[in-house]
Parts: structure tokens; sequence; C-alpha cells
């Protein structure tokens, strides 16, 4: 189990990769909010604990989204702020701050999280909305560039993801449903392409990384909702799949209908004119 938790990890990343690297430069932004990490783990989670375990799981990555939204806002913020260090003391620095904010994040969850699910779910819609104005500002007069993903950033990638996933599923049984849930939702793949992108290019890159993320981060949300439907009714196989393609879906629609329309508006909301970043 645990080498095909390794493989399937190292695999799913390089293929969304592929994917990111071939369909449009700016869609990379947007498919760091794809499921990857929470996937992997909910299905592992699924095969090991059953599927009422993770579909309780489920409920609680959505909360997740939240602490890995406030990981990037933090991360990004930290990293401008502290331009001035060298670049090592300013990537150290990002990172410890981000994570903290992370799992402070995470247990203020735990601990004050409303009862009433509809609330809890407006709450996190309610921090992407607002992370997508703040990003949006952070990003602004910064010209995106092209990434090129060299095989480090590759088996970075792979490597940091699998040893999350390992961490998570391994640690399920014993935390229960809610912390298993929450930290499904680490940022499993944005971490290690945050570091890479930020050794290479420097602190300036991660606004542009993070400005369309809260928007592709309403996959996570649509692909939470999906598992904790579908995994009592159609079982792990059916319902990892199902809820991936409707993650998809929303990506595809996205990038081919929404973003120009969302764009508009936070253009308008920030006083930003609107001005695409990077042309396909």
């Amino acid at each position: 189990m645990i080498l095909w938790k390794i493989g399937l990890s190292a695999l799913m990343v390089l293929g969304i990769t592929w994917i990111a690297e071939r369909l449009s430069p700016r869609f990379a932004g947007v498919l760091l909010g794809f499921p990857l990490g929470m996937g992997l783990s909910l299905f592992f989670i699924g095969l090991e604990q059953g599927t009422l375990f993770a579909s309780q799981s489920a409920l609680w990555s959505i909360q997740g989204v939240v602490a890995a939204v406030v990981f990037c806002l933090v991360y990004s913020n930290t990293a401008a702020m502290s331009a001035t260090l060298s670049r090592l003391l300013n990537i150290t620095l990002s990172i410890l701050t981000s994570l903290s904010a992370y799992f402070a994040t995470a247990f203020m969850i735990m601990q004050g999280i409303p009862s009433e699910m509809w609330l809890r779910h407006l709450l996190v819609l309610l921090t992407l909305a607002v992370t997508a104005v703040l990003f949006r500002f952070s990003a602004s007069g910064v010209k995106k560039r092209k990434i090129q993903l060299t095989p480090l950033i590759l088996c970075y990638r792979a490597f940091a993801a699998a040893a999350i996933i390992l961490l998570v599923t391994g640690t399920a049984a014993i935390v229960g449903p809610g912390w298993s849930g929450l930290f499904s939702a680490f940022p499993t793949t944005i971490l290690p392409t945050a570091v890479i992108l930020h050794i290479r290019y420097g602190p300036t890159v991660m606004g542009p990384l993070f400005r369309e993320l809260p928007q592709g981060m309403l996959a996570l949300i649509l692909f939470a909702c999906c598992i904790h439907l579908l995994y009592p009714l159609t079982g792990v196989y059916t319902g990892i799949f199902l809820s991936y393609l409707a993650s998809a879906c929303y990506l595809l629609l996205y990038e081919t209908f929404l973003r120009q329309r969302l764009n508009q508006i936070l253009a308008k909301i920030t006083t930003v004119p609107y001005s695409p970043l990077i042309k396909k």
C-alpha cells in the first residue's frame, strides 16, 4: 500500500504538471487548486478507513481550504515584505510564517467552527472572495512569466506530495475524520512549487502565482462535496472518479468562460483596470 501511495502520488503530480504546461502558462496557477493532495488523501482514507469515515473527512476538508488559502496569503506577503533580506532568509521566513499561519488557522477552525453546516460553507466562500481581492492587489503591476519546470521541480513536487499523503493517511485512524479532513487540504503541491519558484525567480513571482488561486480552489470545495455525497452511495473508485470529473469540468469552465468575467468584476472592486497578464 505504501508503494502504491508513493507511485500514484508521483504519477498524479507529473500528469497534472504536464497538462498545465500544455494548456496555458496562466492556467498553472488555477490548476494549483486541483484536488491533487486532497483527492489522493481521501482516496486512500476511503480504502483504509471506509467510505463513511472518508465522507465525514471530506466535509472537514472544505474547512481546510481556509487554512490552505491563509498559507498562500501569508507566504506571498511575507516574501514581499522581507524582499530586502537575503534570498535564503527571505525563503526561510516565508516558509516558517506561512506554516505557522496554516497550523494556527487549522487549530482555530477545529476549536471554534460553527455547528451549522451552511454557515461553515458560507465562511469558506467569503474567505475565498476576500483573498481573491487581496491576491489581485499583490499581483497588480507584476509581469507574469512562463515558468520552466525542471526535473528538480517535478521530483520535489512528487516527493513532497507522497510524503504528506503518507502522513495524512497513516494517521487518519488516530486523529479521526476531523483532523484528517483538515490536513487533507494541506497545500501539498503548492508548498514545493512556491519554494522552488521562490528560489529560482525571487519573491516577485509569488503574487502572479497565487493571483487566481482562490478561484481555482472552488474546485476543491466541489470535489469535497462530491466525495461526501458519492462515497456512501457509489463506493471509493466510482466516487473518486466522478468527483475528479466534476472538478475538472469546473476548471475547464473557468478557463474557457468564467475567467474573463470574474477578472472584470475583481478589476472594478480593486480599481485595477482589467488586462490579462499573459496571453494564451
